[in-house]
């Protein structure tokens, strides 16, 4: 853990992954929650990320770790379609992504955050919304759902985008005044 406080990182760190255990692991039955002693071989099991982490970096290659459900075909198609329509909030994507394998993933992944960012940068450094009422209704209800549908780290991300954006303006208006 990077930051010892931080909540969001907990969150991350325990977030679940699906893996498969390769070798048999003595007196550990308890973590598949059966009658069993052993975990064994080929075993599915969900596990917190921060473990997972650890079993992975061992050459051993105790366990194989399973695609999660968030990141299905559908979604992928959704976020190559349009990386803005989806609600990263819920995909409790923000326990990371080195541990995954699937190079495609990846690339969607960081395609994903990369035009989301965009988004959020271009979102912190808008001004306030004026003009036509309904230009302005129509692009308030879709910057709500987009804002909405941030997770934590991009919420943060907007929040000093946008307090950087007031601290620019400030110096800009003492400069020509």
């Amino acid at each position: 853990m990077e930051d010892y406080y931080s909540l969001d990182q907990l969150l991350a760190e325990s977030q679940k992954i699906p893996c498969i255990f390769n070798v048999k692991i003595p007196n550990m039955g308890h973590l598949e929650g059966t009658h069993q002693r052993d975990i064994q071989p080929h075993s599915p099991i969900e596990l917190p990320y921060w473990l997972t982490s650890l079993l992975l970096v061992d050459e051993q290659e105790y366990l194989s770790v399973q695609m999660p459900k968030a990141f299905d075909p559908r979604v992928r198609n959704a976020l190559s379609a349009s990386a803005r329509s989806v609600n990263l909030r819920t995909l409790a994507a923000g326990a990371g992504g080195a541990w995954i394998e699937d190079s495609p993933l990846r690339v969607i992944l960081f395609n994903t955050l990369k035009n989301r960012l965009e988004d959020i940068m271009d979102l912190a450094a808008r001004p306030p919304a004026g003009g036509q009422e309904n230009a302005r209704a129509s692009t308030s209800m879709e910057t709500d759902e987009f804002v909405n549908g941030l997770d934590e780290w991009e919420k943060e991300i907007l929040r000093v985008g946008q307090e950087t954006t007031k601290k620019m303006k400030r110096w800009e208006a003492s400069k020509s005044a």
